[in-house]
């Protein structure tokens, strides 16, 4: 009975670590610290995005492979930026927020 309680334990810390994030998740408006409306992610369904920051703003292409969100830019602070010269991939953390350096964006 230990053992089996043992397995289960570990299968669901497994799939913890692991989480899997569907497209859902990812469209919508996430904000710096799930409260700051000054830094924002726009994630549209039209797999586009839009950055606005205090001093900066980018937009471009996204998607997800369930545990990264994957970034094209195509224009930064309004200028274009050649197609495929600036990707990012950010990690989903397991409650569902991710990170852009040490800034932690949340829905």
């Amino acid at each position: 009975m230990k053992r089996l309680a043992l397995i289960a334990f570990l299968f669901a810390f497994a799939s913890a670590a692991f989480a899997d994030f569907s497209r859902d998740h990812i469209i919508g408006k996430w904000l710096l610290n799930g409260k700051d409306k000054s830094t924002s992610w726009t994630f549209e369904k039209s797999n586009t995005f839009a950055f606005q920051g205090q001093d900066s703003s980018s937009r471009g292409m996204w998607s997800t492979d369930g545990q990264n969100i994957l970034i094209e830019w195509t224009h930064i602070d309004g200028s274009p930026v050649e197609k495929g010269k600036v990707k990012a991939t950010y990690k989903l953390n397991e409650d569902g927020s991710f990170n852009v350096l040490r800034y932690v964006y949340r829905k």
